[in-house]
């Protein structure tokens, strides 16, 4: 897996949130792969996109908290920005953090599951840092989310 460590400020991202019920040890993937479906079909994409006004440059999934007391997961479909914020979309302040940022390539639907399976399985067990508690990212770099060479990252924050 090809990583690299970054640190940044704090930054807020722009977007829609919606919380999930998990089910034990597993996540609501298809849920959010459902709700993916459709932010693309219904025009929220298109009006996140002129938000941008960040480092990141692409779309965020951004998983900001799991409560294990009511087995929910929030999950945010988000663009780095501020200011001008439409009634339909709420902001999230993400703190300052270090993070290890995973390059992922291939549809996202598959790819992104299968590099986070990884993470946890063959990269965690082997490196001295520890997951920091903050909210992890999903960012997509390509148009098409189902390209064989779509590209993504994973940003995971860390200490």
């Amino acid at each position: 897996m090809k990583y690299h460590v970054i640190e940044r400020n704090a930054f807020q991202v722009v977007g829609l949130k919606k919380v999930f019920q998990c089910d034990g040890e597993v996540g609501p993937s298809s849920e959010i792969q459902q709700l993916w479906g459709e932010v693309s079909q219904d025009g929220t994409i298109d009006q996140l996109m002129p938000l941008v006004s960040g480092e990141i440059t692409g779309l965020i999934g951004m998983t900001v908290d799991y409560s294990n007391e009511r087995n929910e997961l929030e999950y945010w479909i988000a663009v780095e920005g501020k200011g001008n914020i439409t009634e339909h979309f709420s902001t999230f302040d993400v703190p300052a953090a270090k993070w290890v940022v995973f390059d992922v390539v291939g549809p996202y639907a598959s790819a992104i599951p299968a590099t986070w399976r990884k993470i946890y399985s063959e990269w965690f067990p082997f490196n001295d840092f520890v997951h920091s508690g903050g909210p992890s990212l999903e960012v997509h770099k390509s148009h098409d989310p189902n390209c064989r060479n779509a590209q993504s990252e994973i940003w995971v924050p860390v200490k």
